[in-house]
């Protein structure tokens, strides 16, 4: 009876042996042993381990079949997954980072600004006419955009309109027109107002016909701004004064609580008694190219009341002589343009 107990035991301890091996031992090892084919059967640790191991294969399966398009992209579910050549340009997207491309070989190469801004533009143009074309996808263009807001390029912070009229003008020359000449010399005219520098030219533009040369007025800002000093500062002295000898307020605190309502005095003083209309243009002379500053308004009704001169109220158009080439010229106020007169031989055409 003790000899059968003895190698009872001894069957025992051999096979807890052999199960303890079984369990411990890697993936590696003895793959038959640690993860059987029948899951059905087995522990729960091993059922896991054959799931597991059927996923991954289906899953290499099923990536191996899916088809690649010829924009480096794998048509998976019906989804888009970048291939490592297409993600090789946008691995780590970071603000610092510059939009590149891919060469023939699949390395990344770099850009022209040139290149940059014209892409930039297609893409635009695609989406915008084209009926929501898109070129690129968005975390390139988003990086494309970007990369021309830190460089020395001034698209990627231009308006919605001055994109607009950039395009209009690559689709005239296209010979596929977006808007009717009402609609292009409207956004140009709100454009010049602005100030934008796209809608502005720096040569002068002659008619042959009429003999008729002009050049577009800009806006001087800075001088603009000087015309409402003289309130602004009216404006802060007066109330200071009022609150000084009513409420024994301290200067510096005038001051500061009187910025906001002299702001608004200086408008209504500048606009209303100091000056009439006031505004300030300069623009090369069409004839010679000579700097000239332009002064459209009245100052201090001096013009409108006739102190200096027949009464003359102030006028969208503005006649004046170069003082270089002495050509007479006429300054239109309103679609911000000077132009020379029509020389004898248009008059007559």
């Amino acid at each position: 009876m003790d000899s059968r107990l003895n190698t009872l035991s001894l069957l025992l301890l051999c096979a807890a042996g052999v199960q303890s091996y079984m369990l411990g031992a890697p993936r590696s090892v003895a793959p038959a042993l640690a993860m059987p084919r029948q899951c059905s059967n087995a522990p729960l640790r091993t059922a896991a381990l054959c799931m597991e191991a059927d996923d991954a294969a289906a899953a290499k399966k099923e990536e191996a079949a899916a088809p690649e398009d010829m924009e480096g992209y794998l048509s998976y579910g019906g989804m888009k997954i970048r291939t490592e050549a297409a993600a090789t340009a946008v691995e780590s997207i970071d603000v610092y980072d510059e939009f590149t491309a891919l060469d023939k070989s699949g390395n990344a190469a770099s850009l022209g600004l040139d290149v940059k801004e014209k892409l930039f533009l297609d893409c635009l143009d695609a989406f915008y006419n084209e009926g929501g074309k898109q070129l690129i996808p968005n975390d390139d263009y988003e990086q494309l955009k970007l990369d021309l807001q830190f460089s020395e390029s001034k698209l990627g912070s231009f308006s919605a309109d001055e994109i607009k009229y950039i395009l209009a003008n690559k689709r005239w020359k296209m010979g596929k027109s977006t808007m009717n000449n009402e609609e292009y010399d409207a956004l140009r005219l709100k454009l010049k107002k602005a100030g934008s520098s796209v809608a502005l030219h720096d040569e002068a533009a002659c008619n042959l016909v009429t003999g008729v040369c002009k050049t577009d007025l800009r806006l001087d800002t800075g001088k603009n701004r000087l015309l409402y000093i003289p309130g602004f500062v009216a404006g802060i002295i007066l109330f200071s004064e009022v609150t000084f000898w009513t409420v024994h307020l301290d200067p510096l605190i005038t001051i500061t609580l009187g910025t906001l309502p002299s702001y608004f005095f200086g408008l209504w003083f500048t606009e209303n008694i100091f000056a009439q209309k006031p505004l300030v243009t300069t623009a090369p002379c069409p004839n010679c190219s000579n700097l000239l500053t332009i002064y459209f308004g009245d100052l201090l009704n001096v013009q409108t009341d006739g102190i200096i001169g027949k009464p003359n109220p102030p006028q969208s158009t503005l006649s004046c002589v170069c003082p270089k080439c002495k050509t007479e010229l006429v300054a239109d106020r309103d679609q911000l343009v000077i132009s020379t007169l029509p020389t004898k031989e248009g008059a007559t055409a």
